[in-house]
């Protein structure tokens, strides 16, 4: 009987899930948006794709990490929606994540800031009743500051799919300005060989945001399980920050070097 006993045990175990013993399911997302997250050539590409396809090999060494590129509703529907294992991203914190996503180690700061044209440009004083175009769904991503202007209708926000839409919009004067993290403007200036800069006024600076690491744990996860590895996954992003890894991949695709002066 006692034989038996044990090599019921021994069944059961070699019949347990795979996922018992196997490394935990982690996802990977970045949202769609050049040069955040996008495709070239079927390729996937950019800062958040490079830096978390690094960070998933040093997680899990051996495999080759999938960067989930979607768009950014979808994105804070999947960190809000997630039964299983663990979904991760970087993003700005954002009131629209539910509290259980832990918006954990600060991974890099940006300073975001609004472009307007010289004809008309936008300051402080003459910014009430304005149109500012951003990306799809991050209206609440700029800070209280700016989500409260929003609310009490100071500002209207025009969501694009796109930067160069964003743009173009302004030069054809249906916004008043497009807000973005001032490295991304840089980047679609170079892009474009400085050709809008002499169009573009000086920037308003809105503020200075940091990006975190976000970590939507399934239900499925025990807590203390969840617990050490949310120690592991902030413990390997700071090696990255440690590396310089991610200085060097704004670096890749944000040369300061060819970087438009303010003519």
């Amino acid at each position: 009987m006692i034989i038996l006993k044990y090599t019921f045990v021994i069944f059961v175990c070699l019949l347990a899930p795979s996922s018992l013993f196997a490394s935990p399911d982690i996802k990977l997302f970045a949202f769609a948006s050049e040069p955040i997250a996008y495709y070239e050539d079927y390729m996937r590409k950019g800062i958040y794709v490079d830096i978390l396809k690094e960070f998933g090999r040093r997680m899990e060494p051996g495999k080759n990490p999938r960067i989930n590129i979607v768009p950014f509703k979808r994105l804070i529907k999947n960190l809000s929606n997630n039964p299983n294992g663990y979904a991760v991203t970087i993003l700005f914190p954002n009131p629209e994540i539910t509290p259980f996503v832990t918006q954990s180690l600060p991974v890099m700061t940006f300073k975001n800031t609004i472009i307007s044209l010289k004809q008309t440009p936008l300051t402080w004083s003459n910014l009430r009743g304005k149109k500012i175009g951003g990306i799809r769904g991050t209206k609440l991503s700029f800070g209280e500051d700016f989500a409260r202007m929003l609310n009490d209708d100071a500002l209207a926000f025009i969501p694009v799919n796109r930067a160069t839409q964003g743009i173009q919009m302004l030069f054809f004067k249906r916004i008043d300005g497009y807000l973005a993290p001032e490295i991304f403007h840089i980047y679609w200036l170079n892009k474009n060989n400085c050709q809008w800069q002499s169009q573009i006024a000086e920037p308003l600076v809105l503020n200075n945001q940091t990006a975190h690491l976000m970590i939507s744990t399934g239900q499925n996860i025990a807590s203390q399980a969840a617990n050490n590895m949310i120690k592991k996954m902030e413990d390997t992003m700071q090696t990255l920050i440690n590396d310089k890894f991610i200085e060097k991949v704004f670096t890749h695709y944000i040369n300061d070097e060819s970087k438009c002066t303010t003519e």
